[in-house]
């Protein structure tokens, strides 16, 4: 048997074996006599998807990209074929690896390539319409052109060696997929569960790619069981898995389960942004404070604009739960397309006569609105700043979780009318009016739903 450790050198840049004008090939010599096929999904340039990490390997790769999401179309491939000949006679043992598209195409070539391992990650069977249309129509109509495609699908004899499918089986789009290719040759499915089509992330968070990719180089061959088997190990290092899990556990047995199972996964090693802030949202939830604020000392200094916005919202609350209000930027809310918004819907709806209870600089946007009324006079509608539920006071927050209905909400606003006209929809079921309402009722006691 083989040994596999990953390259310390910097590898040789790859050379470009042929170029058809939809498909490129391109070759990097690695050490020993394997070859590491690498079939891009969808690319807009010739280049070897994966390189930076495969490289590490140190073996040989082979990288085929079909840069104009053509399907790898036989047209083409008669041509590149026969020019990856004599990279293949020069060594012994092929590992192919694909995700989406590139999986397909590793699938379709397999053969022709003499695999001795294929790792597929979410493959299609075709594009063909009358194969796959009634469950997949979206590529069929985006991709499918006759001239190109007809006859691709997957069929005996196309695959070669041991092939590992890796999909979600619970959606339903790439199982179907992968039921035909398993009517096509022997297959071994190794599941993905709530990773959707993005069967890749999933295997690549909880390590799975790596250690297949050096099992198979190493020894021609991978130990299905075991891989079924660090699956179910390592998949708590998902950050999409184990917020998928802690949802279903909270539907069914309430949100303790849901937030046991985040902390499970955080320690069992996943150190993800996206679960220390899912888990201090859900301890905000609970009114622990306290341990929500410290949830958030892990977080890197950098983060994504989606964790950015999540970061921003948990901040808001712990604000909110500490009696402390965000102060305006200076000139606001001039050109604020959220605060115009806002104004805009209260303007359409507001019947004459009726008060408006807003922030104090809503009043350059909307007439006849007031920053403040006596605690036993109510409003009829009432504009609340996310940033500055405190200062509206607990007693007011109270009275609209009881006695009106919120009825608009961006990413500023929620705003709650005491008779909601004729189309105003009830938005107290939505995320933020349910997390604004949680909020009053971790803190004061008090639920509204």
């Amino acid at each position: 048997m083989t040994s596999v450790t990953l390259a310390k050198q910097p590898a040789a840049r790859p050379g470009l074996l042929i170029d058809t004008g939809r498909v490129a090939a391109l070759y990097q010599k690695g050490e020993g006599e394997t070859l590491l096929v690498s079939f891009a999904p969808r690319q807009e340039r010739p280049s070897i998807w994966g390189q930076g990490f495969l490289s590490r390997f140190g073996v040989s790769l082979l990288g085929l990209a079909d840069y104009h999401a053509s399907w790898f179309p036989e047209r083409d491939m008669a041509q590149v074929l026969p020019a990856l000949e004599a990279v293949l006679a020069s060594h012994r043992r092929v590992v192919l690896y694909g995700f989406s598209m590139g999986a397909y195409a590793a699938l379709k070539y397999g053969a022709r390539l003499r695999a001795d391992v294929t790792l597929a990650f979410s493959p299609q069977f075709s594009i063909e319409p009358g194969q796959v249309g009634h469950f997949d129509h979206r590529r069929s109509r985006l991709f499918f052109r006759p001239e190109l495609h007809d006859g691709m699908r997957v069929t005996p004899g196309d695959m070669a060696g041991q092939v590992l499918l890796f999909l979600d089986p619970l959606f339903r789009e790439d199982a179907r997929h992968a039921a035909l290719i398993g009517e096509a040759g022997p297959v071994a499915r190794v599941p993905t569960p709530f990773s959707r089509h993005d069967s890749i992330r999933f295997a690549v968070n909880a390590g799975l790619v790596e250690r297949l990719l050096r099992e198979a180089l190493g020894q021609g061959g991978v130990d299905e069981g075991r891989a079924r088997r660090l699956r179910r190990e390592r998949r708590l290092l998902c950050p999409d898995y184990a917020r998928s899990v802690a949802e279903l556990l909270d539907r069914r047995f309430g949100p303790e389960a849901g937030l046991w199972l985040l902390e499970h996964a955080l320690a069992a090693g996943n150190d993800a942004p996206a679960l220390h802030l899912e888990r201090a949202q859900r301890l905000l939830d609970e009114a622990r404070v306290a341990e929500a604020e410290a949830a958030l000392s892990p977080l890197p200094d950098e983060l994504k604009p989606a964790q950015q916005a999540v970061l921003a919202d948990v901040l808001r609350r712990l604000a909110l739960h500490t009696g402390q209000d965000a102060p305006d930027p200076p000139g606001f809310p001039a050109g604020d397309p959220l605060w115009a918004e806002t104004a805009a819907f209260i303007r359409q709806r507001r019947l004459p006569g009726e008060w408006v209870l807003a922030p104090r600089a809503f009043a350059s946007l909307l007439d006849d609105c007031v920053s403040a009324l006596p605690e036993d006079v109510a409003p009829d509608w009432t504009v609340l700043r996310k940033s500055a539920m405190a200062g509206l006071g607990h007693p007011r927050l109270r009275d609209l979780a009881r006695n009106a209905t919120p009825v608009f909400a961006n990413a500023e606003f929620v705003v709650w009318v005491r008779q909601p006209g004729f189309g105003m929809v009830d938005l107290r079921g939505t995320p933020e009016v349910r997390a604004m309402l949680r909020d009053v009722e971790g803190m004061w006691g008090f639920h509204g739903g």
